[in-house]
């Protein structure tokens, strides 16, 4: 049995099983071919180098086409079954017990990958690659990546390859996929396409990970106009970069990262510039030493950012040199007061007394021979006008033992909203419910929408730091999610008033929804959540969607829309109330709810 194989660009090849190489291939593809043909010969380009200093590359990966996907569901009947299930976990176990039914050429092509990598001691990962990275539905996040660590035997390896790849093939019929498309309104028959790759990073003391990985849009959502920070202004041209220590996940999920527009990385992006700090990162653990973190769909594990520091500090001791990492990435800082100034120093391995840590990276980003974040905004102006929109790129940087760096492009995709003009009814002063404005020096709106009917507000009733509300914020996730589903099918726009940020891993900022908890909502409004997590799967999806999300600085600016409801049902963690003659409509400056 044999299988045919390709060079579609650079280090890219298509491992040929009939159907196409999906979306986010194509991308990549797209993105290496303009680099090789264009950027590369651009005298610019060899400047932001450095001279070859930091060394632009794509990962080595393979495509297995959407053919392959396409006759294991038809030979297994496995589309029906899956649809079927009611959660995701039935749904990967019934791709899972049909294992033995894989193609024999495409067993081999996994054999094959999965030997390539391993005799270089190279982890890998299974990314999906179909109807996704649309001009304007990327399914961000919406399917599944898993890692394997490719260190055992030829066997262990592809058995762990195997379930690999029939996890992303079954994340086409999860609850998030599904509920994009039913959101978004779009039929899938196209399959989905496997792109097997190279894991990005170095083994640092048994746990597999790149110094950094991101994920830069090349315009944020900020007014034309820009918003005045203390040190500069962030205009929506300037773009938003989240960045973290270790793998992809800890950039694009919606946890607390360093945040900074590329165009203009001195500028405090939030509008001061100490923030809320990084607390995990995401490895692969070659060692199984760490069993309890480890998630069983992804592969890897997501461990304290504790973790880190305390490698990084035991490798400076045994090497009596100070580490490059801690001192690109780490900052320690404190208020003077007799100065009015924050003083700050990079790379310090332990907490001064009186001093507060981040993870900012702000040696990285404002040293002079530092030219990532140039490179990140001149690589997005180059995919901006290739694709004629914005764009939305995912990559990861790693540090060399030569002191260069490597900053690997994991995945490009056209990045693109709504700006349609909406107009705004007039409405009496007395009959407006609910206002939300954008501010001079706040970023409060994501969406639009023409004047729509609202009949049901699903309020939460805890906040964010109260005593319980920790322990019982995935309970309320899980509960908003069985309120979503009252309304497949029902032609009723319901909104969801929430505290901290929707979709947060982080129990301390706010409550973790799945998009297939949210996905029927039309109005998201978090309260006192601080800033919109720009970049962010979630968030991306959320406003390719259509769902309008505001900020709200307390929940006592809801009480008249609150009390115009009839109450429907009410417990110790909800208010659900229902409404007759209400609309809301949003222009993406002014969020109004108001009586018809």
């Amino acid at each position: 049995m044999t299988y045919g194989i390709s060079k579609l660009s650079g280090p890219i090849y298509r491992i040929e099983g009939g159907g196409n190489i999906g979306g986010k291939a194509r991308g990549l593809v797209f993105a290496s071919d303009i680099c090789n043909r264009h950027i590369r010969q651009d005298p610019i380009f060899e400047g932001l180098t450095r001279g070859g200093m930091i060394r632009i590359r794509f990962p080595k990966c393979f495509v297995m086409t959407t053919g392959f996907f396409n006759e294991f569901v038809r030979k297994t009947g496995l589309e029906r079954r899956a649809l079927e299930c009611k959660n995701d976990a039935d749904v990967m176990r019934a791709f899972l017990e049909r294992k033995g039914e894989l193609d024999e050429a495409f067993v081999m092509a996994l054999s094959d990958v999965s030997e390539f990598f391993a005799r270089n001691g190279i982890p890998m990962s299974a990314r999906s690659s179909g109807k996704e990275d649309l001009f304007d539905h990327s399914f961000s996040g919406v399917y599944k990546t898993v890692f394997v660590r490719n260190n055992g035997s030829k066997e262990q390896n592809l058995n762990d390859l195997k379930d690999a790849v029939l996890i992303v093939w079954a994340s086409n019929f999860c609850m998030n996929a599904r509920a994009y498309r039913s959101k978004a309104g779009i039929i899938d028959k196209e399959g989905m396409a496997v792109i097997l790759t190279e894991a990005i990073g170095r083994d640092y003391g048994g746990l597999f990970y790149p110094f950094f990985s991101g994920v830069a849009l090349s315009r944020n959502g900020y007014p034309e106009k820009g918003i005045p920070r203390e040190n500069g202004r962030i205009c929506r041209n300037d773009g938003v970069c989240r960045l973290a220590i270790g793998l992809g996940p800890g950039a694009v999920e919606n946890e607390s990262v360093f945040m900074f527009a590329p165009a203009k990385p001195k500028v405090s992006y939030h509008g001061e510039g100490w923030t809320e700090s990084q607390k995990y990162f995401y490895a692969i653990d070659l060692l199984g030493r760490f069993p309890e973190f480890r998630d069983s769909e992804t592969g890897l594990v997501r461990l304290p950012i504790q973790h880190f520091l305390d490698y990084e500090t035991a490798l400076e001791r045994e090497t009596g040199t100070m580490s490059k990492r801690l001192l690109h990435a780490l900052t320690s800082a404190k208020w003077n007061q007799d100065t009015g100034q924050m003083e700050e120093m990079c790379g310090l391995p332990y907490q001064p007394v009186g001093y507060s840590m981040q993870y900012n990276f702000k040696s990285l980003l404002s040293t002079l021979d530092s030219a990532v974040p140039q490179l990140i905004h001149y690589l997005s102006g180059w995919l901006d006008r290739s694709f004629l929109c914005g764009s939305d790129t995912e990559f990861a940087g790693e540090l060399n033992p030569d002191g260069n760096m490597d900053l690997v492009v994991l995945q490009t995709r056209p990045h693109s909203v709504s700006e349609a003009r909406i107009v705004l009814p007039e409405v009496n002063a007395g009959n407006v419910l609910l206002e939300i404005r954008e501010h001079d020096d706040e970023l409060k709106i994501r969406g639009r929408s023409n004047v729509t009917k609202l009949t049901d507000v699903l309020f939460v009733k805890n906040s964010v730091g109260s005593d319980d509300f920790s322990a019982s914020s995935s309970f309320i996730a899980r509960a908003i999610g069985r309120f979503n589903e009252q309304f497949a099918n029902s032609g009723r726009r319901y909104a969801l008033v929430v505290p901290g940020r929707i979709g947060s891993k982080e129990s301390s900022l706010g409550i973790p929804c799945e998009l297939s908890d949210i996905g029927r909502s039309s109005v998201i409004i978090e309260i006192g959540g601080g800033e919109f997590s720009e970049g962010a799967h979630f968030a991306t999806d959320l406003e390719q969607l259509g769902i309008v999300s505001a900020l709200l600085g307390d929940a006592e600016a809801a009480k008249k829309l609150l009390d115009r409801g009839t109450i429907v049902d009410e417990n110790k963690h909800f208010i659900h109330l229902r409404y007759d003659g209400v609309s809301y409509a949003c222009n993406g400056k002014k969020l109004m709810v108001f009586d018809d």
